[in-house]
């Protein structure tokens, strides 16, 4: 049960109804009751008084230990202040957001704002006097690449609601939560909130898919929380033979979900798989249980808590079923985020969205998302944009003309395709070598070529049919 409107009301009710349960399992497989991380985010909060934070100050967190940062964000709140999460805290200055004051490992200092170093023991030191504020809001920087420089601010009492709404739709965990995705995101602001609100622990990321394999077997472990390329890791480690104890949820947050992978995944794990979509201004919009004979690649489920979808044609009627067209979502006011900073609401005034996908939907309500209204690739939650990647790759003197989509590799998981034409002196394996050293950690990189690139009818490279026509022809790796 989730309960408090703000996140102070939240902490304290849960350390009074489950202090000696554990909150967190920490990368080194420490066990932390909700008793010790209380302490923990006394402490951080004293310290941060003690450098000079006041309410309204701008705090990030540039310590990569997922326990820290969960303590962070509640001592943060608890002093008034404004938490700033971003891995590195100098994507915020880039729109008009510097933190005041940048939380490092003991003897380090931060490029931005003011350093405040953590002392390794500091934590479980015994606190001073707690001072507490009506909490900031939450910033979050919405992408990595220049053309999306922007950052969201979203209120506690909106973080609260999402958190419990998202936990009606599931139900509370019964065991502890293994998720994967970064505390720089909503998502994982919420799966933490709704892990706590039931008294259950929280595993973070910086756990690797082989080390959670223990946890899940002794039953520590009964929810992943994951992304494609986390889940396609996670089999990639897996025993022999299914866990011990069957898991009691599979969750994919799946823009576009692979067929092989989700395969393979209910094969080894049975019944338990489902998906969720969710975009920057509104955490889960659609939601579905997996079936293995009845899902189709890019069906992604019903619209959810409150949310409205419809795809629209470009004047902007609804479409037929089952007919192509762009996303709309109407989300209800107490689900809307606040918005971007400095930049125009991403909502019309009466409430719709456009989150920037093509999708059609069927008579029963079903979304299938088609791919993007604009270039951006989405990897496993890595965003990039193929234009980006096309310039660099056309940089190169053996390469006329590229072309980068999304494809899957015969696994089943997300990659990057790249299709050439090429020039004199062309070589396949170099141009992987050069695009694995500037995009680092995305998975599988493929490359092909072509004789002629397909082009729309402004003369644009024509990235679907790219994408769709992906295997008819041979493919590099």
């Amino acid at each position: 049960m989730i309960s408090g409107d703000h996140p102070n009301a939240f902490w304290h009710s849960v350390r009074h109804r489950f202090e000696q349960n554990t909150a967190l399992i920490s990368l080194d497989g420490q066990k932390i009751s909700f008793d010790q991380l209380d302490r923990a985010i006394s402490n951080i909060a004293d310290l941060l008084i003690d450098y000079g934070a006041e309410p309204g100050a701008r705090i990030a967190c540039s310590i990569p230990n997922f326990a820290v940062t969960v303590a962070f964000w509640f001592a943060t709140w608890r002093i008034g202040g404004n938490v700033m999460t971003a891995p590195d805290p100098r994507q915020f200055v880039d729109v008009g957001l510097p933190p005041d004051f940048v939380i490092v490992p003991d003897g380090a200092t931060s490029p931005v704002g003011k350093t405040v170093p953590l002392r390794a023991n500091s934590l479980v030191d015994e606190p001073g006097a707690q001072v507490e504020a009506a909490p900031g809001k939450t910033y979050f920087h919405t992408a990595n690449t220049p053309r999306e420089r922007r950052a969201m601010a979203v209120g506690p009492q909106q973080i609260i609601n999402d958190a419990r709404l998202y936990s009606d739709l599931l139900g509370p965990p019964k065991r502890g939560v293994y998720m994967t995705t970064g505390l720089s995101s909503l998502r994982a602001m919420r799966d933490v909130l709704r892990a706590f609100g039931a008294g259950v622990h929280v595993v973070g990321g910086d756990v690797t898919p082989q080390a959670i394999w223990p946890l899940i077997l002794d039953s520590s472990v009964g929810e992943l929380m994951l992304s494609p390329l986390s889940l396609h890791k996670i089999l990639e480690f897996a025993p022999d033979t299914g866990p011990t104890t069957p898991v009691d949820r599979v969750f994919v947050a799946a823009g576009t979900a692979q067929p092989d992978l989700l395969h393979r995944a209910h094969a080894f794990f049975g019944d338990v798989i489902e998906l969720g979509a969710g975009t920057n201004e509104t955490s889960v919009y659609a939601f579905k249980k997996y079936h293995p004979l009845t899902h189709v690649a890019g069906d992604i489920g019903r619209a959810c808590c409150g949310i409205v979808g419809e795809v629209r044609s470009p004047a902007g009627d609804p479409t037929p079923f089952e007919q192509e067209g762009q996303l709309a979502l109407w989300v209800p006011p107490a689900q809307r985020y606040e918005g971007y900073v400095n930049a125009n609401s991403a909502y019309d005034d009466d409430g719709w969205v456009y989150p920037g996908f093509l999708a059609r939907q069927s008579a029963d309500g079903a979304i299938t998302k088609l791919g993007r209204t604009d270039d951006r690739i989405n990897l496993g939650g890595t965003r990039m944009f193929s234009g980006k990647i096309e310039a660099e790759v056309e940089r190169l003197e053996t390469v006329l003309e590229a072309v980068a989509v999304r494809v899957y590799s015969q696994s089943g998981v997300e990659a990057l395709g790249v299709a050439v034409r090429p020039g004199p002196g062309f070589d396949a394996e170099k141009l992987r070598e050069v695009l694995k050293r500037s995009l680092r950690g995305i998975g599988d990189i493929f490359v092909k070529t072509m004789s002629n690139v397909p082009k729309t009818p402004n003369g644009e490279p024509d990235r679907m049919a790219v994408e769709r026509d992906w295997f008819e022809t041979p493919a590099g790796r």
